[in-house]
């Protein structure tokens, strides 16, 4: 049965009763409109949801405020709350997430650590909620459905983000948990207008006449505002009003625009009409479980990871020989971090020339595995795929080799696509649109930009087909469905499963990867931040993370995005994913 359907039988029965985790009880809600009784939301401005009289409402709606100003309930203008952004303290509430007090009524904060997951799931979460909620880090765990059917938003990515948003103005909430791979918990893409690939055996030719790409990206429930920027005498950042991602309201989420592609294009980083800025007011981290058991076991793994004495702190790092300079690059990340702690070097697949000494030539698999399992951290710099590093035994066969360590690494991958934990559409994947149609796009048999009486695109599931002048053919560009935000289910999916979730007694505890191909200078730059988060004493996985993320930002919300077009704020920061615990106190 497809997710959607699933769901809403889980929002019915949660209707009549309410699905927490034992530390804390949500009490009944009120109706999904969210005001009492005679009151209506005041509306005055984007995502406006003040209650307030019908008259106040009148009023204030008849009055227009610029961006940088709200109205109050006479509906003159007054400057944006400017609520200051820090980890360590709890912001102060604001009125755009009042929705009503009832999601969270009963729950006192500061609760620092929010778990959302599947209702499903829920019960093998409560041993780790007593585990945090005991050990210094006051944790609530709560069911997509009471957050779906509580906050308002288009769909279900939406409210929850708005869920997020209440615990982070109301409790104190840092670091966010989302629970299950895209089967279980929403996915929100981001569009790439014009995005392309080349014909098939016409790699000089024109691309592809598809209107665009959709990529995942969970950056959407780490980004809770349209931010006020000021930048003198120095960068600040304060939230603005909700950012739900979609501006300018076509239903394309932090889009971007890939087709000018001329050298005469000086930033790629505009268009940006849905206004994103990409700051992370939380840390996100998905925990892609497939199944009640995949969680469980991932539980345990925290637990143990987090109650045990550590018995190293090595830091190993493999160079992908096949990467032109990787064991150099891998050398300044170490240098620039002023990282101290003991470390092993390792290249594979071939010996680069430009490596130092101390690099272990021609590593072998097993060889990489014997230190992963005494390693606190492991960076590897290279080529990569969905479930793989570069060369043979260096895919889920690698991690096989660490199935049971007393480790249990931090695993920071700067190679492509290792972390795509949701598909890429619309080329040569079967998926699920936003109506619940199933498609499978490709290039038609024989495509060829030269001959336009030969379809160029084709449905394989429908038969449809998509070309300039052809019979039966439908007028390009391909305009293909934005993907449904629930996959159907494709079983495990991307290297961070294994990792996590193949091995209880081993694997890795967190993983770090990108969800598409780039340069590798933006993952070495954010692991370079968090190494030396980590070198001045920070041990907090989020926090690091949190950290290095704003550290990133700051320095590319202007970026051109010339050397590489994902290097932009907004959009490389929605590339790197991390998978595990945002909470993990680290070793």
């Amino acid at each position: 049965m497809f997710q959607t359907s699933r769901l809403a039988a889980v929002v019915v029965a949660l209707q009549a009763t309410a699905v927490l985790a034992p530390t804390a009880t949500l009490a009944q809600a009120v109706a999904p409109a969210g005001c009492p009784q005679g009151m209506v939301w005041r509306e005055a401005y984007p995502d406006d949801y003040l209650c307030v009289t019908p008259q106040v409402r009148a009023k204030a709606r008849a009055h227009t405020c610029p961006p940088s100003q709200v109205p109050q309930a006479d509906g003159a203008c007054v400057p944006a709350p400017a609520t200051a952004i820090a980890p360590a303290s709890p912001p102060v509430p604001t009125t755009r997430s009042n929705v009503s007090q009832v999601p969270f009524l009963g729950v006192t904060g500061p609760r620092p650590f929010l778990i959302v997951a599947p209702d499903e799931f829920m019960p093998a979460l409560e041993p780790l909620v007593a585990h945090k909620n005991s050990t210094g880090m006051p944790t609530l765990a709560v069911s997509i459905g009471q957050l779906t059917s509580r906050f308002p938003g288009a769909d279900d990515p939406e409210k929850i983000k708005r869920g997020i948003q209440y615990a982070y103005e109301h409790l104190g909430t840092q670091y966010v948990m989302l629970v299950g791979d895209p089967h279980w918990f929403p996915v929100r893409f981001i569009f790439f207008k014009n995005f392309s690939r080349s014909y098939p055996n016409h790699p000089n030719e024109p691309n592809l006449p598809v209107d665009g790409v959709y990529a995942p990206s969970d950056l959407y429930y780490a980004n809770l505002y349209h931010h006020k920027i000021t930048r003198s005498p120095k960068l600040a950042v304060s939230p603005g009003p909700f950012d739900d991602w979609n501006a300018d309201r076509t239903g394309h989420y932090n889009e971007a625009d890939w087709g000018i592609s001329s050298p005469a294009r000086t930033n790629w980083n505009e268009p940006n009409p849905d206004r994103v800025d990409g700051y992370p007011d939380v840390a996100v981290a998905r925990a892609t479980a497939h199944n009640a058991a995949d969680v469980a076991a991932y539980v345990n793994k925290i637990i143990r990871y987090e109650t045990r004495k550590p018995q190293t702190s090595l830091f190993t790092f493999v160079a992908d020989g096949n990467y032109p300079g990787a064991p150099p690059r891998v050398e300044q990340i170490v240098t620039k971090s002023h990282l101290n702690y003991p470390a092993a070097f390792f290249q594979i697949n071939k010996p680069d020339g430009t490596a130092s000494r101390r690099w272990v030539v021609d590593a072998s698999p097993a060889d990489v595995a014997s230190k992963i399992n005494a390693s606190l951290w492991v960076g590897y710099f290279g080529h990569g795929s969905v479930n793989s590093w570069n060369g043979p035994g260096f895919g889920r066969d690698l991690v096989k080799l660490t199935a049971s360590n007393d480790s249990l690494p931090i695993v920071f991958t700067d190679g492509c696509v290792t972390g795509r934990f949701a598909i890429e559409t619309p080329f040569d994947t079967e998926y699920v649109d936003i109506t619940g149609v199933h498609h499978k796009f490709a290039p038609a048999p024989g495509a060829d930009p030269k001959i336009p009486t030969v379809p160029a695109m084709i449905d394989k599931i429908s038969g449809q087909t998509w070309g300039t002048n052809c019979a039966g053919c439908k007028p390009l560009p391909l305009v293909a469905p934005p993907p449904n935000p629930y996959d159907f289910d494709r079983g495990s999916y991307n290297f961070a499963y294994p990792w996590l979730f193949s091995y209880p007694q081993g694997g890795a505890i967190a993983y770090f990867g990108e969800v598409g191909i780039m340069e590798p200078q933006m993952a070495a730059e954010l692991e370079t931040y968090m190494l030396t988060d980590y070198v001045g004493g920070q041990r907090g996985l989020g926090a690091i993370y949190l950290q290095a993320q704003r550290e990133y930002w700051k320095h590319h919300i202007d970026d051109p995005g010339i050397v590489d077009h994902h290097s932009p704020s907004r959009l490389f920061l929605g590339f790197m994913v991390m998978f595990g615990d945002p909470s993990l106190r680290m070793h």
